[in-house]
């Protein structure tokens, strides 16, 4: 089965899309991995369970706009707040979501090319993911 086209992925903070996104990178699922090994362990192979899980950043890259939505990133780094996230997929093939905070921004003004910002969310808690309803 062919792959779908990434165009039109939206990302919302607090119900506010953020405009002019080049990229969206994340969420970054990881979980600790535990050695449960003892002297008893079978055949001198070590034993492992799953600790804590963490659903790592959201890295976004885009054209700095300078529009309210962009503002809106700022505005959550300066306060601090955790705000409600949703990154829903094109083609209603499904959406993330979940809570974060705005832990980095920062804008790119190189002499030769375009105007830009990135920013890092940083997910706190469990997010969700929700299968999309595709019709082929």
């Amino acid at each position: 089965m062919a792959g779908y086209h990434a165009a039109q992925t939206i990302f919302s903070i607090d119900g506010t899309d953020i405009a002019g996104l080049t990229g969206i990178t994340g969420l970054d699922l990881s979980a600790d991995v535990i050695d449960t090994s003892a002297h008893d362990s079978t055949n001198k192979f070590r034993e492992k369970v799953q600790g804590f899980r963490d659903a790592g950043d959201i890295s976004l890259e885009g054209n700095y706009l300078s529009d309210n939505s962009q503002i809106t990133l700022y505005n959550l780094f300066k306060s601090g707040a955790s705000a409600s996230i949703t990154i829903t997929f094109p083609s209603s093939l499904g959406s993330w979501s979940c809570t974060g905070f705005v832990s980095a921004l920062s804008t790119d003004a190189p002499y030769d090319d375009k105007l830009g910002f990135s920013c890092t969310v940083t997910v706190s808690g469990e997010p969700t993911l929700t299968q999309g309803a595709v019709s082929i």
